[in-house]
């Protein structure tokens, strides 16, 4: 596992995608012989992953998407949950804030994907700014349904899998 954990570190800070094959040879089954710590690092790492791979399927254009990204996400969301669960197991008062973690490490990686769309392109960036200010408060008044679809609006470009889905 410290092979593992030598490769996650000399990656931690690189905002490409690490495809799961390169790690999958390091895996030695469920990570039962690290420290917690550890195993909160590779937590956070699997989870980045899911969003790199995450956004970048979801920004993939819709008439020809980015099929590598969607599998690599989905196989990094497993790892993900493998570690997670085994993480909350040993924490179990740590679930709700990992699983929250979790979240908006995956939502980070979408908005900044949007922000990097929407450079250029002003009159883009207001409506999209602005459509999202709509979707929040829809949300806060209840009305989730409209404010979803408004929020897929605001984030993903016409013509993406994101806005297809």
């Amino acid at each position: 596992m410290s092979d593992l954990l030598q490769y996650l570190q000399s990656q931690k800070t690189s905002s490409v995608g690490v495809p799961i094959k390169d790690v999958s040879c390091l895996l030695d089954g469920r990570p039962d012989n690290i420290s917690v710590t550890e195993l909160n690092e590779l937590v956070k790492f699997a989870s980045n992953q899911v969003g790199i791979w995450e956004s970048e399927w979801m920004f993939s254009p819709s008439e020809s998407p980015h099929l590598t990204a969607k599998e690599e996400s989905e196989h990094w969301s497993k790892l993900w949950e493998t570690w997670f669960e085994t993480l909350s197991e040993l924490i179990p008062d740590m679930k709700e804030q990992s699983e929250r973690l979790h979240s908006l490490s995956v939502i980070q990686y979408q908005l900044s994907k949007s922000v990097d769309y929407n450079k250029g392109r002003p009159l883009i960036k207001l409506i999209s700014v602005s459509t999202a200010q709509i979707a929040i408060t829809l949300n806060k008044l209840g009305i989730r349904g409209l404010a979803q679809h408004l929020y897929k609006l605001a984030l993903y470009p016409k013509g993406t899998v994101g806005r297809t889905i």
